[in-house]
């Protein structure tokens, strides 16, 4: 159970095999955070720090989408009526929580990036995905900043196959959608997506 395919956190149940799926609860509450306003854009950062300024631990929630100044997640829900109660602003700005139906989750907004590497390797990837320099990228990855398909990976120089998620703390979260073929110069074309 998450928001999406591509969700980052998930509930897994286990049951009798003769059980009907519909005997199964899972103990979650879909929720919304709504943040319309007229003053400013309000991003993912900002609603992930008010959520977890409560104490609550990573765990007890799911992945959060973002769109037009509401945030939309999934939470354990006994911690449901915490946040309902404790979070009236984000970054100053009054919010309302409302619990939500699953339907009214928004799918993830992605922005495409294409790019030309030397190779398929981690170090190449995170550089066109941030552009930024390979030394950064190689930075970023030797110090446990990026993920590859939600493990840690240190090793700059690991082959990336297409539909792979790269995460780069802080940075954000990344699809390496597919390749595009060489170049004239023999460099690889690749497509990147990117999670708004």
């Amino acid at each position: 159970l998450g928001l999406s395919p591509f969700s980052e956190r998930k509930i897994i149940a286990f049951y009798p095999k003769d059980s009907q799926d519909w005997d199964f609860h899972f103990p979650v509450k879909y929720f919304k955070i709504d943040g319309e306003n007229r003053f400013r854009e309000l991003p993912h950062k900002d609603f992930l720090g008010t959520l977890m300024s409560l104490g609550i631990k990573r765990e007890v929630m799911g992945d959060l989408v973002v769109e037009k100044n509401s945030c939309y997640g999934v939470i354990l829900e006994d911690f449901f009526q915490m946040i309902s109660d404790r979070v009236t602003s984000v970054a100053t700005i009054p919010v309302k929580i409302m619990e939500a139906d699953v339907k009214d989750i928004p799918q993830p907004q992605f922005s495409e990036i294409n790019d030309t590497v030397s190779s398929l390797r981690l170090d190449s990837l995170v550089a066109a995905a941030l552009s930024c320099s390979r030394s950064i990228a190689e930075s970023l990855i030797e110090s446990g900043d990026v993920a590859v398909d939600y493990q840690v990976e240190k090793k700059i120089s690991k082959t990336i196959s297409p539909q792979s998620i790269i995460t780069v703390s802080k940075k954000g979260k990344f699809i390496f959608s597919k390749e595009l073929g060489e170049n004239k110069k023999g460099k690889i074309r690749i497509q990147l997506k990117k999670y708004i």
